[in-house]
């Protein structure tokens, strides 16, 4: 009888382990689907992973293992789908072992009408033969296929959702499924959703306000991205209907818009969200006139977030004085400046926490510099006072020159082991 290897004798909690370090420490599985932009949630690809593909071949005990982790989450762009989806009918035991799916379409401009139909039909099987899939990323499929794809969202039990718009071409657009509000009010409403994630186009204009929620609206989610391009007042409108509907749940909130936020109701729906610990809030001007009137509310608003621990604002959405109107609550303020001086603004916040009346109760300060001409050895004498005035009143204080998606507030990384 033929000596077992040291690989077949591993137990099956260490096995899994191994397998766990192979997708952590491989670079290739944090192939991100949020580009650039702030984000709540992230996960790894292990069907990227080529450890994993090579510990299927090791021994017979590490094959099946192997096998359903590589399978575990899946970007279907970086594999040959019409592949991909006969091994999931073949073996069902892979297909339960599926947990995410990103069937995001690329390059989609420079593809025929019946190759975009040929892409949609197996996405939407996969999907289909998927039973167990819980975090779903995708940028939509062709407008002839929306009743299936709207079918297969409906019998998911999702707890993840990223739905992005922002890259679509225009002759995509036209042919695409579009999320009504409608659509987008039943999807916050799944039960087991906790995560949501909307990069959504100015299109709402195709549908007419007001949006009304479900009567006695209930959901899940505890965190909420959007990003909007060019906010339209309808697409506000959708938006402050949708933070109705989640704001006895809501926890975490990451928004980036292209226009004032003081309009359409979003201030009301802020103050509802009774449970919201996180915020982050980046204005991207391009009407700087309107900038102004977000000043005045949010400092209003501010110290009435009783729940409030975590936030993130930039100088184009709020100025430096937010530093002083934070609720009792706050334990970590990040302030992003894009226009300020930096000298100005050292000396500013310099004179705030050496003020004892100055109502300051975080105990962490955050200040990125994304001003051009910013180097921080030119103000490193203003930064090391600022630290040891903030570490006198048990503030730990940290001065980057990084752009905002360097936030502090990382995301929660969903792990598959």
């Amino acid at each position: 009888m033929s000596r077992l290897s040291l690989a077949q004798t591993l137990p099956p909690e260490l096995l899994s382990r191994i397998f766990g370090w192979l997708v952590e420490g491989d670079p290739r599985s944090r192939v991100a689907w949020h580009d650039a932009n702030p984000r709540l949630i992230e996960w790894p690809y292990t069907s990227q992973v080529v450890d994993l593909r090579a510990a299927v071949l090791v021994c017979r005990a590490w094959q099946g293992p192997a096998q359903r982790l590589l399978f575990r989450s899946i970007r279907v762009n970086s594999i040959d789908s019409k592949a991909l989806r006969r091994t999931l009918s073949t073996y069902p035991d892979l297909a339960k072992a599926v947990r995410s799916v990103d069937i995001q379409f690329h390059g989609c401009s420079a593809m025929k009408p019946e190759e975009l139909d040929d892409l949609s039909d197996d996405r939407l099987a996969i999907l289909t033969l998927c039973l167990r899939l819980q975090h779903l990323v995708t940028n939509s499929i062709r407008r002839t296929y929306s009743e299936r794809f709207f079918g297969i969202l409906d019998s998911l039990d999702l707890e993840s959702f990223i739905y992005k718009e922002e890259d679509w071409q225009k002759n995509w657009m036209e042919e695409t499924a579009l999320l009504s509000p409608l659509d987008l009010f039943r999807l916050a409403q799944k039960p087991q959703l906790r995560n949501l994630e909307l990069r959504l186009r100015p299109r709402m204009l195709d549908f007419t306000p007001p949006f009304p929620p479900f009567s006695n609206p209930t959901a899940s989610i505890t965190s909420l991205c959007l990003s909007v391009e060019r906010l339209a007042g309808a697409d506000l409108t959708c938006i402050n209907s949708l933070l109705v509907v989640l704001s006895a749940t809501l926890k975490r909130l990451d928004i980036v818009a292209e226009v004032s936020l003081a309009r359409h109701g979003f201030r009301a729906a802020l103050e509802q969200l009774q449970k919201l610990e996180e915020l982050r809030v980046r204005i991207i001007p391009t009407l700087w006139d309107e900038l102004a009137n977000d000043v005045a509310w949010f400092k209003e608003t501010l110290p009435r977030m009783t729940t409030l621990q975590r936030l993130a604002v930039d100088d184009d959405f709020v100025n430096a004085t937010i530093v002083t109107l934070a609720p009792p609550s706050l334990r970590s303020l990040e302030f992003n400046s894009t226009h300020e001086e930096p000298e100005d603004l050292l000396l500013y916040f310099h004179s705030v926490f050496t003020d004892d009346k100055a109502h300051v109760p975080y105990i962490f300060f955050n200040l990125n510099f994304e001003n051009e001409d910013y180097y921080q050895k030119d103000h490193e004498e203003r930064i090391v006072a600022l630290c040891e005035i903030c570490r006198r009143r048990g503030i730990k204080v940290d001065v980057r020159d990084v752009c905002y998606v360097a936030s502090h507030f990382e995301p929660d990384r969903i792990s598959f082991f």
